[in-house]
């Protein structure tokens, strides 16, 4: 396997929901596999080698597990749940998978063993908050941690860490979210910290991730002079740099680890999702135009234009699928 392939999810041409499986750089196409309904997210599980897709097909949630081979992707085991699987992360060993469910609120957290899929636990979301967006608990997100999982809840302007323990999940600290901010995407800085992009507000902010208080000021993803509507999508780290998708200004945004000058990067269009290489290759899912646009980061926080390509007609998840050293072992 080369040192890193793409995984494009979206929906062809004709309507129908497909899985690509691309080179590095967005090119060149490997394989398509079709998919059961709709996208919402995927997740890379490096050293189990499984590829998870969450779907929503009317009033159901799909989670499918896939492997790699060399004609393409693979199906493992598929899962039914909670209506509406929007976002989906996985372990690197996959042995803990957590769904966010955007139409009920609930985040279902799974074991993967023996390629088979187990429901463990469900966590029934709460609250409401002041747009009409927000009328009743949407979990846009969630992350699992070493002894329960994180949860963005867009429709309730919260993040909650819940724990494990003997009696099932329990909350173990909540941030409150500026009313009408929208909580949408977490991720790691690989320290105490998890930042936290807001989609309605366009903002970043920086929690502990034990206690979820938040540590410094929020940081905005947009010039300072725009004024047009926007609304952000996926945040990324990649070497300490923080990657933002504004969808509206239609940029990706990067902002330093130690502050200083956002610089902004212009896309085709809509950018949902975004994935980076270990060897600084960034891909954009561009869900309205379908376009997948792949740059290389510089060490000055700038995107290089690598390649534009007309993948689909909805591109919306994207992954860099990179085996991990563990994986490579005999």
């Amino acid at each position: 396997m080369p040192d890193s392939l793409l995984a494009l999810a979206g929906v062809a041409a004709d309507g129908a929901p497909t899985l690509q499986l691309r080179s590095a750089d967005g090119a060149d196409l490997l394989s398509s596999t079709p998919l059961a309904a709709t996208p919402g997210y995927l997740s890379w599980a490096a050293d189990a080698g499984v590829l998870f897709v969450a779907c929503t097909a009317g009033d159901e949630g799909i989670l499918d597990a896939y492997r790699l081979d060399g004609a393409g992707f693979v199906p493992v085991d598929r899962a039914v749940s909670e209506p509406a699987a929007v976002h989906v992360a996985a372990t690197a060993d996959a042995t803990r998978v957590v769904t966010a469910h955007y139409r009920s609120g609930a985040t279902c957290c799974w074991t993967f063993t023996g390629d088979r899929l187990s429901l463990d636990e469900t966590i029934a979301g709460s609250g409401s908050s002041v747009t009409p967006r927000q009328q009743s608990s949407h979990a846009h997100s969630a992350l699992p941690l070493a002894d329960g999982v994180l949860v963005a809840d867009f429709g309730a302007d919260a993040v909650r860490r819940y724990r494990f323990g003997p009696t099932g999940p329990h909350l173990a600290a909540s941030w409150p979210a500026p009313p009408g901010s929208g909580p949408r995407h977490l991720a790691r800085t690989g320290d105490t910290s998890v930042l936290v992009v807001c989609e309605l507000a366009s903002t970043v902010h920086r929690l502990d991730v034990g206690s979820l208080t938040e540590l410094t000021a929020p940081v905005s993803t947009l010039p300072a002079d725009y004024r047009d509507a926007n609304q952000t999508s996926d945040i990324i780290v990649h070497a300490g740099t923080i990657l933002v998708g504004n969808r509206g200004h239609n940029s990706v945004a990067a902002l330093p680890p130690a502050g200083g000058r956002p610089r902004w990067t212009a896309t085709r269009g809509w950018p949902r999702d975004l994935s980076t290489s270990p060897g600084g290759l960034l891909a954009v899912a561009n869900e309205d135009t379908g376009w997948l646009e792949t740059f290389r980061l510089a060490p000055d926080h700038t995107l290089a234009p690598l390649r534009q390509t007309a993948a689909l007609a909805q591109a919306i998840t994207v992954g860099y699928l990179t085996p991990s050293a563990r994986s490579e072992q005999p």
